[in-house]
């Protein structure tokens, strides 16, 4: 029982080092150290000098008692108590002295001074000495010729020794406090030495973790280990640095390049369904526009917008991660609403928006472009003219959870990751206009903010994307960019369908649903 207590109280006072600083540490370490040390080392000096002190007591003793036996051998043969008594006051000369007894050979009480005094001792006892309450106690027999003729017992007070021994106490007990004082002092000026590499090290770490700055660097003090670990420190912030420098430099090549190739991809596009949609109004002004023409005209006209939605959802799909977004105190509920009015569904398709989705401080654009793609996919591939999307979210730990469920045509579990791929489309594009980019950029933008994204469908009827969103604020990636696209440019807007586009070779993929762009 008592060991495990022990073990327990150990363990406790180990936990709790855990919470101390590397200094605070590195301190306690030298101080505990120089604490037992000095105690250790203080308490055999004093408890050897104690013993010597004690020990030269009794030898002193000793050696008195063996003078007074000498002495009084004659008086004990010749049976002269009147001398012994005289030899015996004698010895009040000695500072500590109590008193003296004398027995015969028999054992009885020859001699004694004073005449009071404490309880007699063993007659017959050998040559013994020993500490008693208060005074020392010293037995010599008296020998002549090999017989023993009587006993002589001294014994001295321990008053003047106690004294000297608590003078010597409360001597050394001041040059270990002092010694400890010095050692205290001289132990925090050491973790300071010690341990003052390790937080610079730590503080640099720190303000690189915090400002992303990798310009910083650590200044090395002394030649030890710890300064060839600031070298290699340093060395490791200078290739991030000069791989940051790159990284920032190829981004801005690739940015620029992404929007001169949209531009450039863009105007001749813009050109082609301006000249379609001339062509049609000449040919109808003119009454010469047959049906089939017509449906021609309108197919090249949804060619060139997919077009245009696929360069678009590609400039953002290379945006995510690199251009930061604004952290502001957002409403989901109000957000989802907005988005809702902008995405127009049909009327009879109700978008049901839960009244408790929380509130709190993100990045809106990132957030807005996960609900906009999430609704906008599936109102687009709602196969029903009446139907129900539901949106709500709960608290998770460090995460909301967001679910954005829908009574549609199901997803095939064998094509639920496939829809997460970019391009990647599980209806073809004349039946629903689609880039296939759009659950692909979800993905990214919501694994980049930390969570993660996924899909529940049994593959026949309704579907259900679930996303989690750190509730963190997250005031360190606050950059205050904002995506330079409009909202229609990172999602698709539900466009008109075409049943009789529907044929029978591609019906059956019509239950697997189009990921959304």
């Amino acid at each position: 029982m008592g060991a495990s207590v022990g073990y327990w109280g150990l363990g406790y006072v180990m936990r709790s080092l855990h919470h101390l600083s590397i200094r605070s540490k590195i301190i306690g370490i030298i101080l505990l150290t120089n604490v037992v040390g000095l105690g250790l080392a203080f308490g055999l000096v004093i408890f050897n000098d104690i013993r010597i002190f004690r020990d030269q007591l009794e030898d002193s003793s000793q050696a008195m008692a063996q003078l007074v036996a000498a002495y009084n051998v004659v008086p004990l043969i010749f049976d002269d108590p009147e001398d012994t008594e005289s030899s015996l006051q004698r010895l009040t000369f000695h500072e500590s002295f109590l008193e003296a007894i004398i027995f015969d050979a028999q054992g009885e009480l020859f001699g004694r001074f004073p005449a009071e005094g404490k309880g007699l001792p063993d007659p017959t006892a050998s040559s013994v000495s020993g500490y008693r309450d208060g005074y020392v106690e010293v037995v010599e027999p008296v020998v002549e010729n090999l017989k023993r003729v009587g006993t002589v017992c001294l014994r001295f007070s321990t008053e003047r020794l106690d004294q000297s021994i608590n003078d010597y106490l409360l001597h050394m007990i001041s040059v270990l406090a002092v010694m400890l004082l010095v050692s205290t002092l001289l132990s925090f000026l050491l973790g300071r030495v010690i341990s003052r590499p390790i937080l610079q090290l730590a503080d640099v770490a720190h303000k690189i973790a915090e400002e992303g700055d990798y310009s910083l660097r650590v200044h090395k003090i002394g030649r030890d280990e710890i300064a060839e670990l600031c070298d290699v420190f340093n060395g490791m912030l200078d290739q991030v640095y000069t791989r940051q420098l790159e990284l920032e430099r190829s981004n801005s090549e690739l940015d620029h390049f992404a929007r001169a190739t949209s531009h450039d991809l863009k105007a001749p596009l813009r050109g082609i369904a301006t000249l379609a949609s001339w062509i049609e109004e000449d040919l109808r002004a003119e009454e010469r526009l047959p049906a089939s023409t017509a449906e021609r005209l309108e197919l090249l006209q949804r060619r060139v917008k997919r077009m245009e939605g696929l360069i678009n959802g590609i400039l953002e799909y290379s945006r995510v991660g690199r251009m930061d977004a604004q952290v502001q105190l957002i409403d989901c509920y109000e957000l989802v609403q907005e988005l809702v009015e902008l995405l127009s569904p049909p009327s009879g398709l109700k978008i049901t928006v839960a009244d408790d989705l929380p509130v709190f401080r993100t990045k809106k654009v990132r957030l807005q472009q996960v609900f906009a793609n999430l609704i906008s996919n599936a109102v687009k591939h709602h196969d029903r003219e009446e139907g129900e999307i539901q949106v709500s979210g709960r608290r998770d730990g460090d995460f909301y959870e967001f679910r954005v469920s829908d009574d549609g045509p199901g997803i095939p579990p064998q094509f639920q990751k496939k829809i997460f791929m970019i391009f990647q489309t599980l209806q073809p594009r004349d039946v629903v206009e689609s880039t296939g980019v759009g659950l692909a950029l979800v993905q990214k933008i919501v694994e980049g903010e930390g969570g993660h994204v996924e899909v529940e469908s049994a593959g026949t009827r309704g579907t259900t994307f679930i996303f989690t969103w750190p509730a963190r604020d997250p005031t360190e990636a606050v950059g205050g960019g904002k995506t330079s696209l409009p909202l229609e440019s990172w999602i698709e807007l539900p466009g008109p369908r075409r049943p009789d586009a529907m044929s029978s070779e591609n019906a059956p993929r019509l239950h697997a649903r189009d990921d959304i762009d």
